[in-house]
């Protein structure tokens, strides 16, 4: 599963305020990660996501994070469509297996991972089953032009009590940087291209309500900005 206690248990949220010493060790390697592929672990909420990644940030450090653009036109968008295509011939089989989706929003292209064998209920460490579908991806990602955003999203049930994290935004951050990580460890995907982010449960794309709802919920998700 790619989320905590998802569909798993209701009970046994950890207490806020308490942070034993192998949660502050697993902070500790995340934040080890972040500084060797240069870029920021970042758990907000949507508005506040969509805000920092949008144009107000062309004056922030320009070596982190995604910079907004107001130059745009055919050929962006031709460009745009090209990479897209490109994405979705050379991940042709993983997209009929279910195993990933590839579309467009805006100047934005999204490799969708579905949840299928890549995490532990709980756990932030990469399956080995998961492995092949990201070595795909990250060369695949790594011919595109433009930021590359790796995004964590769990669904909205609770984690249940972990020595590791205290809540789901901390572990679909620490999952996020666990598949940058990987990317630019094991792939063609190059260093001072990737921000990851963690959502928790915020920018849901499905109901929470089914069982299948919050397994589509459950993602990984590789964003491309041609912006």
């Amino acid at each position: 599963a790619t989320s905590g206690g998802e569909g798993e248990s209701d009970n046994g949220t950890l207490d806020a305020g308490i942070i034993d010493q192998k949660t502050v060790e697993m902070f500790a390697k995340v934040a080890d990660a972040q500084a060797q592929i240069e870029s920021e672990v970042v758990v907000k909420d949507a508005n506040q996501a969509d805000q920092a990644m949008s144009g107000e940030s062309q004056g922030a450090n320009g070596n982190a994070g995604i910079q907004g653009s107001d130059q745009g036109g055919p050929s962006d968008s031709q460009s745009i469509d090209d990479s897209l295509e490109k994405l979705r011939m050379e991940l042709a089989n993983e997209i009929q297996q279910g195993l990933a989706e590839v579309e467009r929003e805006g100047d934005k292209i999204i490799v969708r991972l579905a949840e299928q064998g890549s995490f532990r209920s709980g756990y932030a460490d990469l399956q080995p089953g998961f492995l092949p579908l990201l070595n795909k991806v990250g060369d695949a990602v790594s011919t595109t032009n433009g930021q590359v955003t790796v995004e964590g999203h769990t669904d909205n049930v609770p984690i249940a009590f972990s020595e590791r994290f205290q809540s789901n935004w901390d572990l679909s951050a620490a999952r996020s940087a666990a598949v940058a990580d990987y990317l630019l460890g094991n792939t063609e995907l190059q260093q001072g291209r990737v921000t990851v982010v963690g959502y928790a449960d915020s920018k849901p794309i499905a109901t929470n309500d089914t069982r299948e709802g919050r397994a589509k919920n459950r993602r990984i998700e590789v964003i491309v900005d041609g912006s």
